[in-house]
């Protein structure tokens, strides 16, 4: 989190009658957030995590739940902030794990993931809205705020206790595994752990998808892991898996020996759809790297899907609605865009030979001429087309879209992929085929128009 020694300890700053929290982080010596709580009794709370309306600068603006916590403008801590607010809109009972949310009649109700209710239990990762304002309800102790962190967006204290025993694991030797769902943020939480900032010098030894490894495969590292137990100079080694090892011996895709030495130091990394209260926070850290110019906005709408979607394939799917998203915008706000049902490849599209335009069936065209990543691969897939060239490959294409921009080949697939992805919902749907690797216009779909 920014500092040289990592086991987190929080510090209360004054707040007012229980209600709003607002602290520091500071940094204290090594320790797992586990032991923290323990020792300092900072107990699991509700806290509800503000996710729409407000002032900007109140984004992830937390709100400790106590029990008969009113929420309306007679609360201090709501009145400057939520004007749309009736005085006693409604009040939070705590129930076990879940809140009683009771709405106090109030002007213009209260919902729960977008259905209005006079009176619901909310349940952890849950949206609440009222009075313009959407909250998360979330556990985290009561006297948590998250630190602002170089590398990654987050509100949860879920991810913050991972991020903390990666930290924590940077002053150990031994092996580490990192656990947890397709596209959940895996190597990045690695390549943290081997950072040169890192508190240890040692060189790192990354192994990926330890679930997906072949039994050779396996063999060696388990060679690197003995070689690494004896040796000083031997490389770190970080291990990334979908499943836990104890799946993958009972399954027999593990070899029990190599269980045994990964099993010292697991690190769980939680899905997406565990902390929604990251979701905002890191749709707009990527917008920021993605064109840093300015400030971008979401429309409210958009905010309230993204909140509530389950997000199978985690951060990475999200990063891409992102990035499709903002490259169909015209201004410096995202929006719910009404795109077209997707074509078939017998359907009698015609595009501009200068990637400029898409017309359907029906004579309707979209104009893409002020939209200069989807022109340029669209002018790709026609120039390949004219050309006769078989197939357009994922590095092709960002050559002539990116010309002379260095990236990582990783990085130049998601990018193509996500505007290929636009393209088709702006007209083209299957138009596009993805073969063997590469992309072509399907044959007879495409009218090429001078």
């Amino acid at each position: 989190m920014g500092c040289e020694s990592e086991r987190l300890r929080y510090t209360p700053l004054p707040h007012g009658q229980g209600a709003e929290c607002v602290c520091r982080m500071t940094c204290m010596d090594t320790g797992s957030t586990e032991s923290m709580i323990a020792e300092e009794g900072t107990e699991l709370g509700l806290v509800l995590i503000q996710q729409l309306g407000g002032a900007p600068e109140d984004d992830a603006r937390r709100v400790l739940v106590t029990d008969g916590l009113l929420l309306g403008r007679d609360n201090p801590a709501f009145v400057a902030r939520y004007p749309a607010l009736s005085r006693r809109h409604a009040e939070l009972k705590i129930e076990g794990e879940r809140a009683r949310v009771v709405d106090l009649k109030s002007r213009h109700g209260t919902f729960i993931g977008g259905r209005r209710v006079e009176q619901a239990l909310l349940a952890p990762g849950e949206l609440l809205e009222l009075g313009g304002a959407g909250f998360v309800l979330t556990r985290a102790p009561a006297r948590f705020v998250p630190a602002r962190h170089p590398r990654f967006a987050y509100a949860s204290f879920a991810f913050a206790a991972a991020l903390e025993s990666v930290h924590a694991a940077r002053l150990s030797r031994r092996p580490v595994l990192l656990v947890g769902e397709h596209g959940v943020g895996k190597t990045a939480l690695a390549e943290e752990l081997a950072a040169p900032e890192a508190a240890s010098s040692q060189r790192a030894l990354l192994v990926d998808r330890l679930d997906e490894a072949t039994q050779g495969a396996q063999r060696a590292l388990l060679t690197a892991l003995r070689e690494a137990e004896h040796n000083p100079q031997a490389p770190r080694v970080i291990v990334t898996s979908c499943e836990p090892p104890e799946a993958l011996v009972a399954s027999e895709r593990l070899l029990p020996q190599l269980a045994s030495y990964l099993s010292a130091w697991v690190i769980q990394v939680p899905p997406l759809a565990a902390r929604p209260e990251d979701i905002l926070p890191i749709v707009r850290r990527h917008l920021t790297a993605l064109d840093p110019s300015g400030p971008w906005t979401l429309h409210p709408r958009l905010a309230r899907r993204l909140v509530m979607s389950p997000w199978p394939g985690n951060v990475r799917a999200l990063l891409a609605e992102v990035e499709r998203l903002q490259l169909g915008s015209r201004d410096r706000q995202l929006n719910e865009r009404l795109e077209a049902e997707p074509q078939s490849a017998s359907s009698a599209l015609r595009v501009g030979v200068d990637g400029s335009w898409i017309e359907d069936a029906m004579g309707n065209r979209t104009d893409i001429s002020g939209r200069r990543v989807l022109r340029s691969v669209l002018r790709a897939l026609v120039e390949a087309q004219l050309s006769g060239e078989e197939l357009l490959t994922p590095s092709a294409v960002a050559e002539r879209t990116w010309p002379g921009e260095r990236m990582l080949p990783r990085a130049a697939l998601n990018r193509v992929y996500v505007a290929v992805t636009s393209l088709r919902k702006l007209g083209l749907g299957r138009a596009i085929e993805h073969v063997n690797g590469g992309y072509r216009f399907a044959e007879g779909a495409v009218e090429i128009v001078s």
